[in-house]
């Protein structure tokens, strides 16, 4: 028998710290709380854990396997079968203080560094909600496409060589500089890249798994 359960926590930083992902801008205030969301499901023999962060990625070098180690100590999982994954927030917090930034490198460390500190242990309390809250369940499963809202940046060219670039109409001169940057003249770069370049495959599926309780009520929905 299914059982499934979800807990969240926030795990929302000071305001002052610095974006991930927006240059060298730091935050002004709170508009929305960031959540770090889990999902447990129990056949009765194995559990696994799915987790989502509102961050860009999940903690800096190997921090993730800290919040995995956390998770199995507080709810008694196999961290093995604990995933941790991220919605790539681009209004969430950096991990480290860095140069350039408009505050001072000691005052982004009084920021970060507590928070980080602070993190695996807010996200493994999400993790233990979501065990209190596990419940006979069935899950279902639907698909859908939307496209026309994005673009794959991975550029696929001749030799198997993939570039990641955010300016679709800069790619070919991008691709001109790969070349003669391994000794192609210009000339032969242009035959080799000329305007046009394929872009990689977009796949516009959006699957959607909805867990629910015996009476028909949301536990909740990954997609």
């Amino acid at each position: 028998m299914l059982k499934a359960g979800a807990g969240k926590a926030r795990i929302t930083p000071p305001a002052g710290v610095p974006f991930l992902g927006h240059g060298h801008r730091v935050s002004e205030g709170i508009h929305d709380d960031l959540w770090a969301k889990v999902m447990v499901l129990d056949d009765g023999r194995e559990a696994v854990a799915i987790v989502a962060l509102d961050l860009c990625w999940p903690m800096p070098d190997s921090g993730y396997i800290e919040v995995r180690k956390e998770i199995s100590e507080r709810t008694g999982m196999d961290e093995r079968k604990i995933l941790v994954s991220c919605t790539h927030c681009h209004s969430g917090p950096d991990f480290v203080a860095r140069e350039g930034c408009p505050l001072p490198i000691e005052r982004q460390r009084e920021l970060i560094e507590p928070w980080v500190e602070e993190l695996p242990g807010r996200i493994a309390h999400a993790a233990e909600l979501a065990r209190e809250d596990m419940r006979e369940a069935r899950i279902s499963f639907g698909k859908s496409y939307v496209t026309g809202i994005s673009y794959n940046r991975r550029k696929r060219i001749p030799e198997g060589v993939a570039k990641i670039i955010c300016d679709t109409g800069d790619m070919e001169h991008i691709v001109r500089k790969q070349y003669e940057s391994w000794g192609m003249s210009p000339e032969e770069a242009y035959r080799c890249a000329p305007l046009g370049i394929p872009d990689g495959p977009i796949d516009p599926d959006l699957p959607a798994m909805l867990v629910e309780d015996v009476e028909g009520r949301t536990i909740g929905v990954l997609t």
